[in-house]
């Protein structure tokens, strides 16, 4: 398999504008003790939920997000307690102190 092939977990998780947003608002604006339904998701993400659709689940398979029971349908919630969540954090607050560096 070339490298053109190959998937790597980063960019499945990062490679579309939706994912992005979708990370985006996970890591910096859900609060971690509120589940969120697909249409908030779309609301406050920025997304359509077309996208919040096609790309739940795979934040959830990457442990980011999991699933729980809403009043009518599914709700997804950031997994707080899982090492994903708190290396993405990390990788957050690192490049966040790095930006200002990149605009030099």
């Amino acid at each position: 398999m070339d490298s053109m092939t190959r998937s790597y977990p980063l960019t499945d998780l990062f490679g579309t504008k939706g994912r992005q947003r979708l990370v985006a608002f996970f890591l910096s604006d859900a609060d971690p003790e509120k589940s969120y339904s697909k249409n908030q998701l779309s609301n406050y993400s920025g997304s359509n939920n077309q996208t919040v659709s096609e790309h739940i689940d795979e934040m959830v398979d990457s442990g980011l997000v999991c699933e729980v029971d809403g009043e009518r349908a599914i709700n997804y919630q950031v997994a707080a307690e899982s090492a994903v969540y708190d290396l993405l954090n990390q990788l957050d607050s690192e490049l966040k102190k790095a930006a200002p560096l990149r605009s030099r």
